[in-house]
C-alpha cells in the first residue's frame, strides 16, 4: 500500500515536468552583447511550428526584421536589415505549435562593437588579452599576508 501511495505521489509530482514545454532556444540568446551585427534572428524550439511571427525593433521602436519569417520544422528565423548599428534591440516573438497552443516571448540583445584604441592596444601581451595585473597584485598581496600570519603564529607557538 505504500509502496502504491510513494509511485503515485512520485507521479504526480513528475508530471507537470513532462508536460510543460521547454523554453526556446534563440540566437542571438537573451541579454547577448555582441560584437558584431548579426545576420538574422533564430528562434528553435522542441517541435514542429506552424505559425511564427518574429518582430526585432530598435530603442526607437524601428522595426529591423525585413520579411516573413522562414520556417523549417522547428527552427524559425527572420533577417535583419543589413548594417545594424550599436544599440539595444527588441525580438518579440510569437509562435503557434502543432497542437494549437501559443506561445510568445520578448528579449533583448545589445551590438556594441569592439573598439580598439591605443590605450588597449598598449595593454595586450601577445595573446591580445590584457594583462591581469590587478589579479597579480591581489594574489602577491595574499602571500604576503598569509605569510606575515604564518610567521607570526609559529612565533605563538614556541613560546
Amino acid at each position: 500500500m505504500w509502496i502504491r501511495l510513494a509511485v503515485l505521489v512520485l507521479v504526480a509530482l513528475l508530471w507537470p515536468v513532462g508536460v510543460a514545454a521547454a523554453a526556446p532556444v534563440s540566437t542571438p540568446e537573451p541579454g547577448a552583447l555582441l560584437t558584431s551585427a548579426p545576420a538574422r534572428v533564430q528562434i528553435a524550439v522542441e517541435e514542429r511550428v506552424t505559425d511564427l511571427q518574429i518582430l526585432v525593433t530598435d530603442a526607437a521602436g524601428v522595426r529591423r526584421d525585413v520579411g516573413a519569417p522562414a520556417v523549417h520544422g522547428p527552427v524559425g528565423a527572420v533577417d535583419l536589415t543589413p548594417g545594424l548599428a550599436a544599440g539595444s534591440y527588441t525580438v518579440d516573438w510569437r509562435l503557434r505549435d502543432p497542437d494549437g497552443s501559443l506561445r510568445s516571448g520578448t528579449f533583448l540583445f545589445t551590438l556594441a562593437p569592439a573598439v580598439e584604441t591605443a590605450a588597449s592596444a598598449r595593454d595586450t601581451g601577445p595573446t591580445g588579452r590584457r594583462h591581469p595585473t590587478a589579479l597579480w597584485l591581489a594574489a602577491g598581496l595574499v602571500v604576503v599576508v598569509g605569510g606575515l600570519a604564518l610567521v607570526r603564529s609559529a612565533g605563538r607557538v614556541r613560546r
